[in-house]
């Protein structure tokens, strides 16, 4: 993924949203699942159990992590990550440990080849 970089998220609704960042990309996905209620619960029933190598991914305090994204109120995740260190079993899609440690674990994605119900769209670097 070095080299790309977001343009667009397009959800399975047809709904666009523009993403310029890895950050609004991750930010407007769980926003975006965040805003169902079964989902949102879900999603804070993780907050402290969520963990990357070294800090909270998903937690209920900024404090716990380095680089915060609000996603609701005592609702954060990291947001600093790398999309290229942790490739995923599709090749490198939109970080992959957020997809696993996150949007699997909620029942967001199903993990055998379930639809991830969006797609990111891609600019290359020149």
């Amino acid at each position: 993924m070095k080299g790309k970089y977001p343009v667009a998220l397009t959800f399975a609704s047809g709904e666009v949203v523009l993403t310029p960042t890895w950050k609004k990309v991750v930010q407007t996905i769980l926003k975006h699942c965040n805003e169902q209620p079964d989902m949102h619960e879900r999603l804070m029933q993780l907050r402290g159990k969520v963990f990357g190598r070294m800090r909270t991914i998903l937690g209920k305090v900024p404090e716990e992590m380095d680089v915060t994204l609000q996603i609701d109120k005592d609702l954060y995740v990291e947001a600093k990550f790398d999309t290229e260190a942790d490739r995923g079993r599709d090749g490198g899609f939109l970080l992959p440990g957020l997809h696993r440690k996150v949007l699997e674990r909620a029942g967001i994605l199903r993990r055998s080849g379930g639809e991830r119900g969006y797609r990111v769209d891609h600019g290359c670097v020149q």
